[in-house]
């Protein structure tokens, strides 16, 4: 559906419903609408939307076009036996540095060591979970969990993230655990962290330090202070609040409830 793509590609780019609104000259409700499928974007838009997020049109519309055989057919041929089991196997520049049967809840480590990349950076997809022994310097996409100490670049995970600091932004479809995020966070449950350097947009709890943007979409929100506007559909308890807010529950700063 148009509604869930237009979501993931937002979430990649690590902005809020009122940017995106803003870009296209149209109204955060109507953003929103888009996104539950309540209605679509005009005709009109549709371009413009597309280049704003660097995809095709047919990439927007979740359509996949046919994969050309010379992508993979032809380039890998393992003797391996017709035994119907599953391995898997790592490849770098067309050779394979791995290959093992596939056990359940079996941790496989990366064949590569570091002295086989001296001053060079490596680019990982991983389409499951990523559990690292040190930092990362680079972006990190996974289809499930990420877990390691800190990440010089953006996430984007399935599941959740439980990291150090993080120097970019976190978007992800479960909840956030990190020491500080400098840039946007988006979850689909709730976020604990340090100080987060922009904005955050949560479908469950919030609980950070300081927040330098605005807070939208949260259940409760506990922090201390907040440099731009909260939207809550619960209670907030919080230092200092420098924008508007719209809460359907109570206020509390600090010692005084409102």
């Amino acid at each position: 559906m148009l509604g869930n793509q237009i979501i993931r590609l937002r979430k990649e780019k690590g902005i809020t419903q009122e940017t995106l609104a803003g870009v296209l000259g149209v109204s955060m409700q109507a953003v929103s609408k888009w996104e539950n499928d309540s209605c679509c974007p005009d005709i009109g838009l549709l371009v413009p939307m597309a280049d704003y997020f660097g995809v095709t049109l047919d990439t927007l519309f979740g359509r996949t076009p046919p994969r050309e055989e010379s992508e993979y057919s032809g380039n890998l041929r393992l003797d391996l036996p017709a035994d119907d089991k599953l391995r898997i196997v790592q490849v770098r520049n067309g050779r394979v540095l791995d290959q093992r049967e596939w056990e359940k809840d079996c941790v496989i480590p990366l064949a590569i060591s570091a002295e086989d990349l001296p001053g060079k950076v490596l680019e990982l997809e991983v389409w499951g979970s990523i559990s690292v022994e040190g930092d990362v310097n680079g972006n990190v996409n996974a289809g499930a969990q990420v877990q390691c100490d800190g990440i010089n670049g953006n996430v984007n995970a399935g599941g959740q993230v439980q990291c150090d600091e993080v120097n970019g932004n976190v978007s992800v479809g479960g909840q956030v655990q990190c020491d500080e995020v400098n840039g946007n966070v988006s979850a689909g449950s709730w976020v604990e962290c340090g100080d987060v350097g922009s904005n955050v947009e949560c479908r469950g709890n919030v609980e950070c330090g300081n927040i330098e943007g605005d807070v939208l979409s949260c259940n409760s929100l506990s922090c201390d202070n907040i440099s731009g506007d909260v939207r809550c559909q619960g209670n907030i308890e919080c230092d200092t609040i420098s924008g508007d807010v719209e809460c359907q529950g109570s206020i509390r700063y600090k010692s005084n409830e409102y």
